[in-house]
């Protein structure tokens, strides 16, 4: 945050105090070098040479969940983690964008989209494995449910993939998950 002027530093603080009147100051304090580096992140790209095909959507993944940190790829997936307690708007501006990444022909719809949920879990034994299980399915008919409602276009063109990821290892396990529409 040290290239961040003071009145730069004031500014977001400020529309974040405006955006959200009762998070705590230090809260703030530890969002502002996160925002001030994404900030000179964006002036960076935008002086740069990029095609435009690098600038548009082209994701073909909607994660839901956690456990995909391997997934940071530039445009293949738009990542939303359980981190709200309104998933529902995220998943409907992510299939929203899938959507008309199919119409925009940015990917082909014979390939489809993919809806990939995921809970993470670090203890093998014992219930914690089983209960990201049943997170990751709910994560999945929630995921699916609210697409039905809010972007059913979307609906023809999803296959799902549901499973867990072992923190400790990344490893990912499917489970046997069977659409419901």
């Amino acid at each position: 945050m040290s290239e961040m002027t003071e009145a730069g530093s004031n500014d977001i603080r400020n529309r974040i105090n405006t955006l959200f009147p009762d998070m705590s100051p230090e809260i703030v304090s530890d969002l502002l070098p996160l925002l001030a580096g994404n900030a000179k992140h964006i002036k960076e790209i935008r002086e740069q040479s990029r095609p435009i095909t690098e600038i548009n959507h082209k994701e073909f993944v909607l994660a839901v969940g956690r456990g995909f940190d391997w997934l940071h790829f530039h445009n293949k997936a738009l990542i939303i983690g359980p981190y709200s307690y309104n998933l529902k708007d995220p998943i409907e501006k992510a299939a929203g964008i899938l959507l008309d990444n199919i119409k925009l022909g940015r990917i082909e719809a014979k390939d489809g989209v993919l809806l990939m949920t995921s809970a993470a879990y670090r203890d093998n034994v014992g219930m914690e494995s089983r209960l990201a299980a049943e997170k990751a399915i709910s994560l999945a008919e929630f995921s699916l449910e609210t697409i039905k409602e809010q972007v059913p276009e979307l609906i023809p063109y999803i296959s799902v993939l549901v499973g867990t990821t072992n923190m400790n290892t990344r490893e990912f396990t499917r489970i046997p998950f069977t659409v419901q529409i």
